[in-house]
């Protein structure tokens, strides 16, 4: 777990321009992001109109608020930040600290108790088995209160392929799948990343230019209502 919680230690800002592509219960859409994030998960996201690329909806978390604006009718929203802020965007109960963190390459680590490391597939031949040329190897890691998992992270050799998430009760919430993976500036970053749910909901970032550890103005991570006219 030390080990996960130390790749790209050093990468503390990144912006980024790509594509975001959804499947949710109101239909498939695909639009043009940009983005910007600073550790430990502050995120900025602007959602692009198209044709012409202007802001359509902004987005931003400084850690402790989230912000929305719908700059077609002015709608502005402020409220606690969660890890579940971005459900109403994208159907996944995901938040922007775990949606930057991901971006950066790392993995969002939850609270948890036990952690216990397995092989798979299991030496017993008990599952069926796929073509890796590295171990695989899944960590699950467990709360405190030891019923349920909280985290399995799934990992062939060194490389985090899939994470899933599950709620205080062991529900299963959502997963995240590392598609592929690009260096940058030394950095082994995300070239994309695909969250789905069992709903029938999924999200995928398609990272097309970025860059490492850019100046950023915590100011950023902040927005107000906009003017009326």
């Amino acid at each position: 777990v030390e080990t996960l919680k130390g790749v790209n230690a050093g990468l503390q800002t990144y912006k980024g321009i790509g594509k975001l592509a959804l499947d949710t219960p109101a239909g498939p859409q695909k639009t043009r992001i940009a983005w910007v994030g600073a550790a430990p998960g502050k995120l900025r996201v602007e959602v692009l109109a198209q044709p012409g690329g202007q802001p359509f909806v902004s987005i931003a978390s400084d850690g402790q608020w989230f912000y929305a604006i719908a700059h077609q009718d002015g709608r502005f929203i402020k409220k606690k930040a969660t890890r579940s802020s971005l459900k109403r965007l994208i159907a996944i109960p995901v938040g922007p600290q775990d949606v930057f963190t991901l971006l950066t390459g790392r993995v969002p680590i939850l609270p948890y108790a036990t952690a216990r490391l397995y092989a798979y597939p299991p030496a017993d031949g008990s599952a069926s088995t796929e073509a890796y040329t590295a171990p695989r190897l899944i960590l699950t890691l467990t709360p405190e209160n030891g019923r349920y998992l909280s985290q399995k992270i799934h990992l062939v050799g060194e490389r985090v392929h899939q994470i899933e998430y599950f709620d205080r009760s062991g529900t299963f919430l959502y997963r995240t799948i590392v598609k592929d993976v690009q260096a940058v500036n030394g950095y082994l970053i995300p070239k994309q990343l695909f969250f789905s749910d069992d709903n029938q909901a999924s999200a995928r970032i398609e990272v097309e230019r970025c860059w490492t550890n850019v100046a950023v103005a915590p100011a950023v991570f902040q927005l107000k209502p906009p003017e009326t006219k």
